[in-house]
């Protein structure tokens, strides 16, 4: 009655028991006043009910699920958020869940009987089937999620009803609560393998979960345990389990070949609806589904022959479920006699006459081995159950000792391996034995004398003085030892106390907190030793009455890259009372961070000219220290690499650089064209894969061809500018008083004849020739007329001579001299 929620009315919901908690939320067990009617009364931890888009998603598959209204699926009453608490009310089914039974069944190394597995899955593959054809998926089908309530019915039904619940709370965990990003949610050994690979689902992964379910109930284990995502994508995608009749013999083929068809692989392969999967099952109840092996094989059988049998501990659900039942009142203890000489425990069951146990030493081991100290012979008690312990005040502490199915100090469930104090004439329940602590006489009034005494006691500690009547007031210590220490009145315990987690994964650290001081107190959570990107602690505290436990939730996601370190890094947890302002307890973990690798390759220049330096850069973009040999080859092995490799120590987010000089080993020294080799620099890593960066070198000849071709050019010019400057040049042209261009008609003459010999055109030559001879026999004082005929004598050779164009740039430049000559003579003024 401590938990701030008990007996608080919540609308019409009286909330009168704590039942138990969870990774998401608390259930408690109320009443409907309204209908006088029981019902589970599920409330959201306070980090996720301040989320507005968890609340949101909440409520929205909470409206689904309670759309859902099937004898194997649990009602949903009603769903809100009120006064900051989000919640839901389902029916309340009180047989405990499939877990429960399983967990007892592991240690007493029974098997469930197959009649009454099968039909349990049938009627869970029926509920399936009816949710995927209203458009909801469970996601996170396993034992825990199944609960069994004792039913009265007869004919082909069983005594009891398995019952589905947390229809969409996988969902929910899938929107941010537990997984981001593309990991996958469910629970690692029931997921599908599409699951697993976070890729698109539909009902048939529900039903391999279901599969998972069945080859547990029949087998007595998982097909797979992955400890991680990463083992979990392994497993369920390609490795193939243990045959069933290799682990239970007893199994028939029919069953066997239903149980591996539900889990198959590919989603095909696999049963593709609810019905299909009920009516094999039904089909295989009808011969049993077990086979009776013969005394001795035949003499000439096939096959291997078959061991004897050896005969299977087999328990039902049905006698689980009634001894559930029993357990859940308490018997009438006896009163305790007037007077007790020493202390003892009065031990309780039904069908039993009760009995006393002296307590002459402690500590006391307690549990159903033999040999203990305290042996209580039932298969409801664990071999190791508890032990009990004297202090030096005189006051007696019970601690859990790790049992199947808890330790309970009145209605409080201990925790495990932290001692609680036990108060006289308080019940303490083991499997169905109730056990009372009775003090004798003298203590009894002993303890009444101290308790009288006035004291002063430090805030966080429990009552309680060390000596007898009438020593000093000396505050207790909080008592040393439990596990992860004890600090200011209050115990933490870390669950698990070691992480393993991959970079980009998430997981959850179980902070439970137990309050040993007399206030209320409220705590706030902070986790020193690793950087903040790693983890997320709850924003709102977490209240506790005194003497009660509470427990959060701290995420650790350490991102996929190169800051998070792999290896393993210590952390602590601190707990500060915000009452107090102070510390008031720690406790130390190890998370462990497993390495992933990957690394990349980048090249400068990336082509290179007949020689130079390729500079080849190696970043890490692990989380673990890698090293690397690099090689550069090119596939004509005709290229010079100085060094022929290099070797590189990289660390996480570090970049590290290698040189390398290359050339070709043969150049040409005159050339045409240039050659073009593709050449690689190979990384080969410790861990990782290999990598290529690719690169190109550009070969050319020492003297190119565009060279030779500019230097013939230049030879060229050089020619043709001598040949202006210092060729032939034609004679000067004078001018007669009436403006009429004249040339001596020899110098013209013989200018024409060798310039046409130069050409050596035979026809233009001698034509020259004749019209030479004949000019030197006529009078050298002609007129003008004389000079008109060598023009047109010159005409003649040039029309003769078309394809000469030397020629006829010559005759053009006499022209234009003799016409320039003609302009510059002064033209005769008219006589008047």
């Amino acid at each position: 009655m401590n938990d701030p929620l008990l007996n608080r009315t919540i609308k019409h919901f009286r909330i009168d028991k704590v039942l138990g908690q969870g990774g998401m939320g608390a259930v408690y067990r109320a009443t409907d006043v309204n209908l006088s009617r029981a019902v589970a009364f599920k409330v959201m931890h306070p980090q996720f009910a301040v989320q507005e888009e968890f609340r949101r998603r909440f409520l929205q598959e909470a409206s689904s699920a309670a759309k859902l209204e099937h004898p194997n699926i649990v009602r949903i009453y009603e769903y809100d958020y009120d006064n900051q608490l989000l919640y839901i009310v389902m029916e309340m089914v009180a047989g405990g869940s499939l877990r429960d039974y399983l967990k007892q069944l592991y240690e007493e190394r029974k098997f469930i009987d197959i009649i009454e597995a099968m039909a349990l899955t049938r009627q869970i593959a029926d509920a399936l089937d009816y949710a995927h054809s209203q458009g909801v998926l469970h996601r996170d089908i396993k034992p825990d999620n199944i609960l069994l309530k004792p039913t009265s019915s007869s004919g082909d039904e069983l005594s009891f009803r398995a019952l589905i619940t947390d229809f969409g709370l996988a969902k929910l965990a899938e929107g941010g609560v537990q997984s981001m990003g593309d990991n996958p949610t469910g629970t690692l050994p029931y997921m599908s393998p599409e699951q697993a690979q976070a890729e698109k689902i539909d009902g048939r992964t529900d039903l391999y979960a279901l599969g998972i379910m069945l080859y547990e109930l029949t087998t007595g284990r998982l097909p797979f345990m992955p400890r991680n995502v990463m083992e979990a994508i392994k497993m369920h995608t390609g490795v193939e389990p243990d045959r069933p009749t290799a682990v239970r013999a007893s199994l028939s083929p029919e069953l066997e070949a239903v149980i591996l068809k539900s889990i198959a692989k590919k989603p095909s392969d696999r049963y593709q609806n609810g019905t299909e999967f009920a009516k094999a099952l039904r089909a295989v109840e009808s011969v049993g589904g077990q086979v009776k092996r013969p005394a001795a094989p035949a003499g000439g059988a096939r096959g291997k022959p078959q061991p004897e049998a050896v005969p299977e501990k087999v328990e039902s659900l049905s006698t689980y479920l009634q001894s559930m039942a029993q357990a859940a009142y308490a018997p009438a203890m006896p009163a305790p006699a007037s007077d007790i000489a020493s202390d003892q425990l009065l031990i309780v069951t039904e069908g039993e006459p009760s009995r006393t146990f002296p307590i002459s030493k402690t500590p006391i081991e307690i549990g159903r081995e033999a040999g203990l100290d305290l042996t209580l012979n039932s298969p409801k008690v664990s071999r190791h159950q508890a032990r009990l312990e004297r202090r030096k005040d005189g006051q007696y502490t019970i601690m859990d000792l790790g049992s199947s199915n808890g330790t309970f100090l009145g209605e409080t469930k201990l925790l495990s391996n932290i001692a609680e104090v036990w108060p006289p004439e308080t019940m303490v329940r083991m499997g169905n034995f109730w056990l009372t602590l009775q003090r004798s006489t003298q203590a009894y009034m002993t303890g009444r004398a101290v308790q009288n005494v006035p004291s002063v006691v430090s805030a966080g500690f429990a009552p309680g003085f060390q000596g007898g009547p009438g020593a000093g007031a000396v505050p207790q210590q909080p008592p040393s030892g439990g596990f992860g220490g004890m600090q200011s009145g209050i115990a933490i315990t870390l669950t698990p106390p070691a992480l393993t987690i991959e970079p980009g994964g998430r997981m959850d650290l179980r902070v439970e907190v137990l309050n040993q001081s007399e206030l209320v107190e409220h705590y706030q959570f902070e986790v020193i030793g690793i950087p903040k990107e790693w983890y997320t602690v709850p924003m709102t505290t977490l209240q506790l009455m005194p003497s009660t436990k509470g427990n959060t939730s701290l995420n650790f996601h350490p991102p996929r890259n190169c800051n998070s370190t792999a290896g393993q890094h210590q952390f602590t947890v601190r707990v500060t009372s915000q009452e107090r302002g102070k510390e008031v307890g720690r406790a130390t973990a190890l998370l462990t961070i497993n390495p992933f690798y990957q690394y990349e390759m980048d090249m400068q220049p990336r082509r290179i000219r007949n020689r130079g330096e390729l500079r080849v850069k190696v970043t890490n973009k692990g989380n673990a220290p890698e090293s690397f040999t690099l090689a550069p080859h090119d596939r004509e092995e005709a290229l010079h690499y100085d060094p022929p490799n290099r070797s590189l120590s990289v660390a996480p987010c570090e970049s590290e650089i290698a040189v390398f000089f290359v050339r070709p080993l043969r150049r040409p020294f005159l050339g045409f064209g240039s050659k073009m080799y593709s050449l690689e620099v190979a990384s080969t890593a410790t861990a990782s894969g290999p990598q290529t960066a690719p690169g190109e070198l550009l070969s050319t000849p020492s003297i190119p061809w565009w060279l030779l071709a500019l230097l013939i050019l230049l030879c060229l010019l050089c020619l043709l500018l001598l040949y202006f400057l210092f060729g032939p040049k034609p004679p000067p042209a004078t001018a007669t008083p009436n403006g009429t261009v004249t040339v001596e008609h020899a110098t013209l003459d013989g200018w024409l004849t060798s310039t046409a010999n130069s050409f050596n055109v035979r026809q233009t030559s001698t034509y020259t020739a004749r019209n030479a001879t004949a000019t030197q026999n006529e009078n050298l004082h002609a007129t003008a007329t004389g000079v008109v005929h060598a023009q047109e004598t010159a005409g003649a050779i040039a029309a003769t001579s078309t394809g000469l164009a030397n020629m006829q740039a010559t005759l053009n430049q006499a022209s234009v001299q003799t016409q320039v000559a003609g302009s510059l003579t002064p033209k005769p003024t008219p006589s008047k």
